[in-house]
C-alpha cells in the first residue's frame, strides 16, 4: 500500500488552479448576463488566463534567490536625448486599476464574485499555501493582482519584498585651500595704488607739472 500522497504544496497549487477555472467561468457568465461588451470581456479573459499561466510558470520553476540590483556606475558622457515616441493609439476599452475594480465593470449582479472573494480569502489562509508562498515568494506576482481585482485585503505573508535601494555614490569635491599666506591680496580685491580707480585724485601725481 502506497502511503506517499501528494505534498501539501502540490495540493495548494491544484486548489488554486481549480479556483482560477471557477473564477473564469463565473466572470464570463456574469459578463454575458451584464451585457458586457465583447472587447472588454476579451480583456478580462486575457487578464485571468495570464495570471493563471504566471502562477503555473512560477510554481514549476525553482525559487530564485533575491539579487540586489547592481550599483549605478557614474558616466561622465551625457546620454543622448531619447526620441519622442509616437502617441499611443486610442483604445475603446481598458480595464480599471482601482481597488476592487471588478465591481465597476460588473455592477449589476456580483453575488458570484462575492463567493469567489470568500474562496480566495480561504485559499490564502490555507497553511499549505502560506508555506508555498514562503518558499517561493515570486508567486505573489500572480496572487497580489487577484487580491486587488477581487477587493481582498492583502495578508502579511503576501507583502512584496522590500526593494534594495543602492545609495548613490557621493561626488568628492576638490579641497580648497582657504588659507592665504600673510601679505597676499585676493584677486577679487583691487590692490591699492595709483592705478586703482578708488585711489583719490589728489593722491595721483600730475601728468604735466609746471
Amino acid at each position: 500500500m502506497n502511503t506517499n500522497g501528494p505534498a501539501p504544496q502540490d495540493l495548494a497549487a491544484d486548489r488554486f488552479a481549480a479556483f482560477m477555472v471557477y473564477l473564469c467561468d463565473t466572470l464570463i457568465a456574469e459578463s454575458f448576463e451584464s451585457r458586457l461588451p465583447s472587447a472588454l470581456r476579451h480583456l478580462l479573459w486575457s487578464r485571468l488566463t495570464t495570471l493563471a499561466a504566471r502562477f503555473a510558470r512560477l510554481f514549476a520553476a525553482p525559487p530564485r534567490p533575491h539579487r540586489p540590483p547592481p550599483p549605478p556606475t557614474p558616466s561622465r558622457n551625457p546620454s543622448p536625448p531619447r526620441p519622442k515616441s509616437a502617441p499611443a493609439a486610442p483604445v475603446d476599452y481598458i480595464l480599471p486599476r482601482g481597488f476592487f475594480w471588478l465591481r465597476h465593470i460588473l455592477p449589476v449582479r456580483f453575488h458570484r464574485i462575492i463567493c469567489a472573494q470568500a474562496e480566495l480569502i480561504h485559499l490564502l489562509d490555507d497553511p499549505a499555501m502560506i508555506q508555498l508562498i514562503f518558499e517561493n515568494p515570486a508567486l505573489g506576482r500572480a496572487l497580489r493582482p487577484l487580491c486587488h481585482m477581487l477587493g481582498v485585503s492583502r495578508p502579511p505573508h503576501l507583502a512584496p519584498p522590500p526593494r534594495a535601494v543602492s545609495p548613490m555614490p557621493r561626488r568628492k569635491r576638490p579641497k580648497q585651500n582657504r588659507r592665504m599666506p600673510p601679505g597676499a591680496i585676493p584677486d577679487r580685491i583691487t590692490p591699492p595704488g595709483p592705478g586703482s580707480r578708488f585711489w583719490p585724485p589728489w593722491y595721483k601725481p600730475l601728468e604735466n607739472p609746471m
